[in-house]
This record gives C-alpha cells, structure tokens and sequence, in this order.
C-alpha cells in the first residue's frame, strides 16, 4: 500500500479509495458512510475512509505524540462510531452564515450538538470563491472528560484493540474541527481546537495548526486566517442547524439493500441537506430608482437565556436580508 497521506486530485481519492477496498476492506466497512445518491458538486462522502486511514497513518507514524494528528483521528473515529453522519451545505445557506454577526460572548461549552460529531460538505464553487482552496470537507467534534474512544480497525505500527482516553492525549473538554483541503501536492487538514471554557470570540483569534502534504500551504497569516475562517464558519453552521431545524433534511431510504441473484446489493439513500428549504430574505425598495447594488444587510445569533436560574441557552438567528439586484 502506498503512502496514503500523499493524494493530491479527486481521482487520487478514487484509486486510493479502491485500493483500500482490495487491501483493506475491514477499513471500509468500519468508516463508509451510508451509500447515498450521487451529489456532482459536492464530494462523495465514501472518500471519508481515505481521509481516516491518512489520519490513522499520521497517528501511527507520530507514536500518538501528536495532539492535531491525534485530536483529528479521534474526531473520524467519533464519526465513525456514529455511522459518519455526513450534511451537505446549500449555498444560500452559507452566505447567510457569512453575513450573519456569532455571540461572541456565548461559551464553547454552551452551543449543543445535534450529534457527538458531523461531517460537513461544500459545494465546490463555494468553497473555491470563499477559502480560496478546494475545501473538501470539515469534520466537528465534541469531546467530554475522561472519553474513550476506539479504533474501529487495526492500524499498523498501533496494539490491536487499542482505545486512547482523551485526557491522555493531551486534550479537555472541547470542540474539535477538522479541514481537508486538496491541494496538488497532496492533501492536508486545517485544525482547531477549543476548550469549553473559551467564547466564541475565540475561535476568531486563535491560532489554528497544520499538517499534511500539500506544497505552499504552512502556518503563515494568510493561512491562519483561511483556517479562522474555517473554523469560524463550522461553528456558525451548528448554530444555524440548532437555531433553524427546519432547514435540516434528513436523507430518506430510495433503496432497500438486500441480495439479488447472489449479488450483495447496498442500501441507496437521498442525501441530508442543510439549508435547501431556506428562502432567502429579500427587501423590496420600491419607487422608481436603480435599485443599489445587491448585498446583505448583517443577521446576527444571540443567545437568550431561560428555564430555572436562566441556565438554558436557546439560540435566536435574525437571519440577513438581501438588499438591490
């Protein structure tokens, strides 16, 4: 098996991910998500099992010494424990999410999950117009005191059954958030990680990590900031799913699996979907001049308090309205 942190185009992740099939299909088994319909601009969420197996790689090759490394492996581990519940982003929704203001007071430790842990997909052209890179897909996950979280597969160079409690990797209670860019020198990860206790206001500032293969991409300002913006977005996005449930579409079962003349066949499902349903807020100017030049007019979250003592946070989104043509 070649070097599986060294990929680099889509068809990579296609050849690589059909050596992992004939080499190693007990990875497969454990880290593909569910078979869903094909999505063109988006990429196919099967390729997630080349991304764990290169975070397994650079696990078993950092001796676990790693915490980005490590952090990023337990996070595609979490998913896969949840059969990689995988969420495509509509564009609309997304420049929502951009022109609307975080509460950047509210707690790391106070925005709840609607899962342990997703995995988030791009459009294409929005990821390009936006990051400036092929974002592939970002990966969160919320980590808890004392957690255990297992290796659903051997790695080589790893003991077999072998579990990693977080606190002895290094890590509190946190979210975690993952980036997988394709680049042409391979592939890379952007990562964050932000303890409970931390705002929102911090995900903005902090210092983000790399690792990978990818030529021209490092730790320099334009990167941090294309990491901030990563990380920045993936928290707005799970505030935008707990604020707005009705813009999540689970996908629905378009075929049973089953055997058919001896030939195993897999369940096929429609994918989930954010923010398909969501209809844009437009202003209507009226009169007889120009109208202006199309922009948003800035939404913003907060966070209102109430139940017993005020200690529940309900999530408000005054959603960004589109302004001219």
């Amino acid at each position: 098996m070649q070097d599986f942190v060294q990929l680099g185009t889509k068809d990579n992740y296609k050849n690589i991910f059909e050596l992992l099939e004939e080499n190693r299909p007990d990875v497969v088994k454990a880290t593909v998500p569910r078979r869903i319909a094909s999505t063109s601009e988006y990429l196919n969420p099967k390729y997630f099992s080349v991304i764990h197996y290169s975070f397994a790689d650079g696990f078993a090759r950092n001796g676990h010494n790693d915490e980005a490394v490590t952090t990023a492996f337990f996070i595609s581990n979490l998913l896969a424990e949840q059969s990689v519940p995988c969420y495509f982003l509509k564009e609309d929704f997304l420049h929502c999410l951009i022109h609307t203001s975080p509460p950047e007071s509210m707690l790391i430790g106070d925005i709840k999950m609607p899962n342990e842990a997703m995995l988030f997909f791009y459009p294409e052209s929005f990821s390009k117009q936006y990051f400036g890179l092929p974002v592939l897909c970002t990966g969160v996950g919320r980590f808890v005191k004392d957690q255990i979280v297992k290796i659903p597969y051997h790695v080589p160079g790893v003991p077999k059954s072998f579990s990693v409690q977080m606190s002895q990797a290094g890590t509190k209670e946190q979210l975690s958030i993952f980036s997988n860019v394709l680049e042409a020198g391979g592939t890379s990860t952007f990562y964050g990680t932000f303890p409970n206790h931390k705002t929102i206001k911090d995900v903005a500032i902090d210092s983000i990590e790399y690792f990978g293969s990818a030529e021209g991409i490092g730790n320099n300002k334009a990167d941090v900031e294309i990491g901030n913006k990563l990380n920045s977005l993936a928290i707005k996005i799970i505030l935008g799913m707990v604020a707005r449930p009705q813009y999540v579409e689970f996908g629905a079962l378009l075929r049973k699996g089953g055997e058919k003349r001896g030939v195993e066949i897999n369940e096929l499902w429609s994918p989930n979907y954010i923010g398909r349903t969501l209809k844009l807020k437009r202003e209507n100017l009226g009169g007889t001049h120009a109208s202006p030049r199309f922009h948003f007019r800035k939404g913003h979250f907060r966070g209102q308090h109430y139940g017993l003592n005020n200690n529940l946070i309900k999530v408000i989104w005054i959603e960004p309205t589109a302004v001219g043509s």
